[in-house]
This record gives C-alpha cells, sequence and structure tokens, in this order.
C-alpha cells in the first residue's frame, strides 16, 4: 500500500510555526501554556494560538493540538475553558492519552477528531484496533516497533497510523517511565520529565562487579531519512518530527531535510538544501535508525547530549589558548560551539580567532590551524566537536523566517442569466458549495450581449479576497446585457457568502460539572489484600500466606494449560485468582494470546489484570472480572469513569497520586479502587537492553538475565531485572511502604503488595503486617530487611 505520508514537523512557537512551514511541513503540531507533553517548550498562549491557526491556514498547513498529558480532578474546570477555547479555532485534530479526558471529549466535545499520543501506550495491532473502535481519527505506533509490523497494521486497519521519524528517543516505553517523578517529583506524564536517562549511572551485578558505566540510560537520535522510500512501501498515514523544545532553526533544517527527501521519494526530488552534514550539525546525539529498521545501536553511551559533528583536533595549549587543527571541509567562525573528546564533557563558545602568530583572522577558512581563547587546558590529539554552527545558524534563521508565498485558495463560478429574470451565482472553494440568487437581473443588450469571456474578466478580479479565480461556467441567455458595476456587485455577494460559510459559527461554550457526573459512593468496610508476586515461579510457595487474592503471571501465552494446576492450589488455599499478561505485548504476542482466548476464558480463574490497550481489547465483551493495572495511568475519576465504559470492573491508582488526591478520586471511582501499599516501584521497561553488548546477538540472548542494578552519581541504586522476553525492567531503589496513613483512606477496595526480590520470610512479614491491620485495626510487626530504605513515594508529596 504505497504511500507518501504526511509530514508532522513541531512547534513550540510561533517562529517554529513559520519555520515549519518555510521547511515544507503538511502539518504541525504545538500545545498550549499547560496540559501538554513539553510544558518546559516556549509554547503559546490562546492569542498566539489563534494567529498560528491562521497562518497554518493560509498555507493550507494543518493543525493538531496536544493535550497530551495525565489531568487531575481540580484542573477539569480549566481545561474545559480551553476546549471551548480551541472548539472555536478550527483546528484539525487533538492529541491525547489520559483516559479521563478521552471520557470528557466523547461525551461532551465530539466534534474534535482525537489521535492517540506516544503516551497512551498502544503496542501493536490490538491496541490499535481499540482505538479504531473507538472513532479514533489515527494511532501512533511505538517507536520500538519493526517497520514490518507496522506496514501489517496499516494494512489491517482503518484508523490513520503516525511512526516518528527524527529525533530524541526515550529509553522507557513511552507512558511507563516514572523515574523522573519518583526521584523529584516531575511527572513525564505530567510534561515535567527531569531526564534522568540522560545521566551517567554504573551497572553492577548481583554480587556488586561493574559490569559498565557512563550514559547507559541514553538513546541516540533517530534518523530515517534514507529509508523513506521503505516507509511509503509501509502505506504509513503521518511521519512525525520530534522536537518542539528545540529552536525554530532546528525544525526548520530536519523538516526541510524530510520535505525534500520525501519529494525524492515521489519523483519530485531536487538537490538537497539540507546536507546530511548540516542535519546533523543542528542537533545529534550520534543517530539511529531505531528499532523501526532493526538498528542494534539505538543506545548512546558514550554522550548524553548534543555533540554536535566532528570538527578538527587539538594539536596544542599556550598562554591561556587552544591551537586547534580543523578538518579540510571546516571552517570556524566567531560564535561557533564547540566541545571536546568523545564524551564532550568539557566545552566553550569560539570568542576570538587567531592565526598560529597570534594575528586576529579576518576571514573563515577551511582546514586551518587556529588559536581561541580558552579557560581550561585540552590534551593534544583530543578530538574537537562543533555542537553549534554559528554560521549555519544564521543562516538557517534566515531561512525559516523569509516571507512564503501564500497559496491562496482556489474558486471556480456558475451563473445563469436570462432576460428580466433574478440571477442565480454559485461559488465552489475548498469543498464548501454556495449558492445565491440575485436582485441584479439582466437587460436587453443595446450594442455587445454578455459573453463568458465578458464575465471572466470581472470574475477573475479577486485581489484582497484571499481567493484565486479557477475559472467559471455561465448558461447566458443570447442577447442580454448588465453592466460591469452589476456585475462586480454579483462578485462581491457571492464571496461574501463563500466567506461566511467557510466561518463556522461557535458553538455555545459546554459549562461542565465534575461532581455532578461523579457521585460520592459508599466507603468500603475492609479492603481485600491481594499479592502479586514477580513471577510465576513464587506463585504456588506464595498460596500459603495470609491474603485474600493472588495474581498470577501468565509468561508462555500458547500454553493456559499450564496456569490450571495453579489456580486450582491456590483456590483451594481460599484465594482469588487473577491472570496477569505481559505488560508490553507487541502484534505477535497479542496473536498468541488471542489465539488460545476462549481456552484462557474458560480457565477457572476470578478475572483478569489488564496490564494494557491490547489485552483490553481482547477481554472487553468477555463475561470476566476485569481490572486495570497501574500502566494505565489512572489519575482522576473521569478515568474511572472511561474505564467502566471500557466494560473495566477496578482499576489500580496511579502512584502518583499523593494521599489526598486518592482519598477524594476513590470517593467518587465509578469502579472499585485498587491501592498499591508495599512494593518496589517499577520506573521504566524497556525494550532496549541496558547492558548494550558490542556484539550484538540479541535475538535470542541468554546471558544477564536475573538482577542486577543502576547507580546513579548521587550513590542511589536502582534494582534492575533482565526478563525471559529480554525487557529491561528497573525499579525504584526505596521500597514503597504505606501504613497509619491508610487509615484515613475510606474507599478503597483492595490493598496491593508487590513483590519482586523479597524472600519467603520476609514476604510472610509483609503480609502479616497488613493482614493484622485489617482484621484487628492494629499494624503487624514492621518489615525489615538490611540495608533497605523505605519510602511513601508519591503518596506523601504528590507531583507537579
Amino acid at each position: 500500500m504505497y504511500k507518501i505520508p504526511e509530514l508532522l514537523a513541531p512547534a513550540g512557537t510561533l517562529e517554529s510555526i513559520r519555520a515549519a512551514i518555510n521547511g515544507g511541513a503538511d502539518a504541525v503540531y504545538f500545545g498550549g501554556k499547560a496540559f501538554n507533553a513539553r510544558r518546559n517548550a516556549g509554547n503559546m498562549d490562546e492569542t498566539e494560538m489563534t494567529e498560528a491557526v491562521a497562518l497554518c491556514r493560509q498555507y493550507g498547513v494543518k493543525v493538531y493540538v496536544t493535550l497530551n498529558i495525565l489531568i487531575k480532578d481540580e484542573e477539569f474546570e480549566d481545561i474545559v475553558h480551553y476546549l471551548n477555547f480551541l472548539a472555536g479555532l478550527g483546528i484539525d485534530g487533538l492529541i491525547v492519552q489520559d483516559p479521563g479526558l478521552i471520557f470528557l471529549l466523547q461525551k461532551y466535545f465530539p466534534d474534535f477528531r482525537l489521535q492517540t499520543s506516544t503516551q497512551g501506550s498502544v503496542y501493536g495491532l490490538e491496541g490499535t484496533l481499540f482505538f479504531e473502535k473507538l472513532g479514533f481519527m489515527r494511532v501512533v505506533l511505538p517507536r520500538e516497533m519493526p517497520i514490518s509490523e507496522a506496514a501489517m497494521i496499516a494494512e489491517q486497519t482503518r484508523v490513520e497510523v503516525k511512526l516518528f521519524c527524527h529525533g530524541a528517543l526515550c529509553y522507557a516505553y513511552s507512558g511507563q517511565c516514572l523515574m523522573s517523578s519518583t526521584i523529584g517529583g516531575r511527572s513525564g506524564n505530567r510534561g515535567l520529565c527531569a531526564q534522568p536517562c540522560r545521566k551517567k549511572y554504573q551497572l553492577r551485578d548481583a554480587d556488586n562487579r561493574l559490569i559498565k558505566e557512563g550514559y547507559l540510560l541514553s538513546m541516540k537520535d533517530l534518523n530515517t531519512k534514507d529509508r523513506l522510500n521503505e516507509v511509503a512501501q509501509a502505506g504509513i498515514d503521518s511521519l512525525k518530527i520530534e522536537g518542539r523544545m528545540k529552536s525554530p532553526e532546528y525544525v526548520y533544517a530536519v523538516t526541510r531535510a524530510y520535505r525534500e527527501a520525501l519529494n525524492a521519494v515521489d519523483e519530485k526530488g531536487k538537490a538537497p538544501s539540507i546536507t546530511e552534514k548540516e542535519l546533523a550539525q543542528v542537533f545529534n546525539r550520534s543517530f539511529t535508525e531505531g528499532r523501526l529498521f532493526s538498528d542494534p545501536q539505538v543506545i548512546g553511551d558514550v554522550v548524553g547530549r548534543n555533540r554536535g559533528i566532528l570538527a578538527g583536533h587539538v594539536i596544542g595549549c599556550e598562554g591561556g589558548r587552544l591551537l586547534i587543527e580543523a578538518l579540510p571541509d571546516t571552517a570556524f567562525s566567531v560564535g561557533d560551539g564547540l566541545s571536546f573528546g568523545e564524551d564532550s564533557e568539557k566545552g566553550m563558545r569560539i570568542d576570538a580567532l587567531f592565526d598560529l602568530k597570534g594575528h586576529p583572522l579576518s576571514s573563515e577558512k577551511p582546514g586551518i590551524k587556529i588559536k581561541v581563547p580558552s579557560r581550561f587546558e585540552v590534551p593534544a590529539g583530543t578530538p574537537v566537536y562543533r555542537n553549534h554552527d554559528a554560521r549555519l545558524t544564521r543562516r538557517l534563521k534566515r531561512e525559516s523566517r523569509a516571507a512564503k508565498h501564500v497559496r491562496q485558495q482556489t474558486v471556480r463560478f456558475r451563473l445563469r442569466l436570462a432576460l428580466g429574470k433574478q440571477t442565480e451565482v454559485t461559488a465552489e472553494a475548498g469543498g464548501q458549495v454556495v449558492t445565491r440568487i440575485s436582485n441584479i437581473m439582466p437587460t436587453a443588450a443595446q450594442k455587445l450581449p454578455l459573453t463568458c469571456e465578458m464575465l471572466s474578466r470581472q470574475f477573475e478580479r479577486l485581489g484582497g479576497t484571499g481567493y484565486q479565480f479557477d475559472g467559471l461556467d455561465a448558461d447566458i441567455e443570447p442577447g442580454i446585457f448588465l453592466t460591469k458595476g452589476e456585475l462586480n456587485a454579483l462578485r462581491r455577494e457571492i464571496v461574501d457568502a463563500l466567506d461566511a460559510e467557510q466561518k463556522e459559527e461557535k458553538a455555545a461554550p459546554m459549562v461542565f460539572s465534575l461532581s455532578r457526573e461523579i457521585p460520592v459512593r459508599q466507603a468500603v468496610k475492609k479492603p481485600l489484600l491481594s499479592l502479586e508476586p514477580a513471577d510465576r515461579a513464587a506463585f504456588e510457595a506464595l498460596c500459603g500466606l495470609a491474603v485474600d487474592e493472588l495474581v498470577l503471571p501468565v509468561q508462555d501465552l500458547s500454553r493456559p494449560q499450564d496456569c490450571e494446576a495453579p489456580i486450582a492450589h491456590a483456590h483451594v488455599c481460599g484465594k482469588r485468582v487473577l491472570l496477569a499478561f505481559p505488560r508490553i505485548m507487541d502484534t505477535v504476542a497479542s496473536a498468541r494470546l488471542k489465539a488460545r482466548l476462549e481456552d484462557f476464558c474458560g480457565l477457572d480463574h476470578d478475572g483478569v489484570l489488564l496490564k494494557n490497550y491490547e489485552v483490553l481489547n481482547l477481554f472487553q465483551d468477555r463475561p470476566v472480572y476485569r481490572e486495570a493495572d497501574q500502566p494505565f495511568n489512572l489519575l482522576n475519576v473521569l478515568a474511572m469513569k472511561q474505564l467502566k465504559e471500557w466494560q473495566a470492573d477496578g482499576g489500580v491508582l496511579s502512584p502518583e497520586l499523593s494521599a489526598t488526591e486518592v482519598a477524594a478520586l476513590a470517593k467518587r471511582s465509578a469502579i472499585s479502587c485498587v491501592l498499591p501499599v508495599y512494593g518496589r516501584q517499577e520506573i521504566m521497561v524497556s525494550a532496549n537492553c541496558v547492558y548494550n553488548c558490542a556484539d550484538k546477538q540479541c535475538r535470542g540472548c541468554q546471558r544477564y538475565r536475573g538482577w542486577a542494578a543502576l547507580t546513579d552519581e548521587r550513590g542511589a541504586s536502582f534494582p534492575l531485572y533482565k526478563d525471559v522476553d529480554n525487557i529491561i525492567h528497573i525499579y525504584n531503589g526505596d521500597i514503597l511502604l504505606l501504613k497509619e496513613e491508610l487509615r484515613r483512606q475510606k474507599y478503597i477496595d483492595k490493598w496491593r503488595i508487590y513483590a519482586t526480590d523479597e524472600g519467603p520470610e520476609e514476604l510472610e512479614t509483609v503480609v502479616s503486617y497488613y493482614r493484622n491491620a485489617l482484621d484487628k485495626g492494629v499494624f503487624g510487626p514492621m518489615p525489615g530487611r538490611a540495608g533497605v530504605r523505605y519510602t511513601k513515594g508519591n503518596f506523601k508529596r504528590g507531583v507537579e
């Protein structure tokens, strides 16, 4: 299914909007001052957004607005005001992730066309089909997906599909990273990621032996420009450039490079105006074609920032000046930014240029030896990288801001004229057709009767209207006449009518009350106690613990029969059993589950723990208890209401909620509420192997399975587990332990304990601690382990 995709460019400011348009974007995406996943970008206020949409309309560029963060309950009043504003802008779509916001939009603002955000965590075909059923216009596929799977999804669905093509990559699956909020309360799901993945770490094995160190979680930048023919062959609808926090010059350069590359694919190519070297110069952390094209070298653990491109090397240092020899194709300029060495830890700006004799350089020549003032010394032989090219930036700024010819909308006219009868005039532009009956009536011609040529000469005079004449058809009775003034009046009348038709009337503002939408529910007398083990191996050994419910991890999706004995044993011990399928399920995994779905439904379990939209889609209409787990990021009461609409019976509350927020949400929840009370919080899940072996024999890799640890520069340690599918799971080093504060939570239906690396005796102590609290109102002996710290996590402080 060959298709040239839409080119979708980022924009954080009005300058970036202009840059994207000049670069050749088909569409842009941007956010307002709040409610978007790049809250630290420039972003635009309502006046600027209105101007941005008008500017895009002039050039036929589509506009998508990002509303892609999780919403807090107290923010819904503001977001309804914002949606009322957006409803009057005439935008082409909203990009969203929050289930509660989806509920609000589909019930109260059904005219918006919706797209999933990458934060929405769709992993494969079943998740795509889920949002297709919801009526979404577009689904963004994960950056971990290969192009062959994306092509299959595009072929088997009716919804549009979007891929990332260029820019920064996240180490973790998007929407499933809690590292920033865990460390400092700045939530990536709320648009304030502090980017801890760009920091240095040590990786140590279970015996504390150093395996490697560096920027172990820092991903290279995606660059698929040379593979666009394969993207077109895959039938992808939209290609997204990442970069709302980057400069207008970056937006222009990358958009222009991809526009020219797409034109070349479509046999419209000319010599590129942005070279490969210039594309790398504007920003890169080294490039990768990503998992989209099965590039095994996706982690750049040597450097965690923009290193730019190699420009020369240091040949000496004397008198507070560095001696640098430029590469043959490199000419340094005042204002250039330099970094030194492969890790680029040291850097500087060129404030002055001298030749080797100390004379100021008046011209910039490639390949020469220069001296530059420096506050520090750098060893001879050190590579010199240029991370800011002042001359290139000036050129890109000029091109990105240049006035561009406005592509006017074409209009075609039809007229019906007869002697002594009212004139019928029709105009067609942009899919709109307008017809008016005018009181202007032709008279008998005394000299020159009307002709189509005479009518066209008057109707093509459209200067200042914003329309371009595209022709005229006329049914003219012979021998009739109209004056030029009458013809001009007819033209103005129909153009004014066309303008009025194209300006949609703003709907009356929507008034919304959260309290009316969600009534208060009854308090819970006694929550159930639930336990989720780390893996299947520990399940049967835990059946004797004093819990009400156990979660059974399903590891082999093709063998439901393996669950029969564990379920039976748990039931004999008086426990409810929920099946939990893998957190990350691509199309192949979902197909395996779908093939044995009837058998899994036929097992004597008590329900299913849903960890993704793929499993939700498969089990949605099945007569089983369904509980949405933490990956759904349930942060507000409308999210719980939406889960009920999606036929879920319960939901695990987001670990980014504070105690006050938990209490308020649970009080009005439309489904039962599950609260994590103990365990290591999983803060990252990733398909990108942190071990990053040099030989890259990843398929079927058996090495480094099990536990290890990451240690940051402050000495904080984060347990890390590599599972049998080679998925990396990173946990908070401090263990969540909620205690007396649970007494104030009156509306929680279930407490859940998450087991990871605890031994049987320690886990028994943990269960007893909470069992005593539930049965006797007094917490049992405090769990404890040498060297382990406990935390209330975000339960104490919440997140920004």
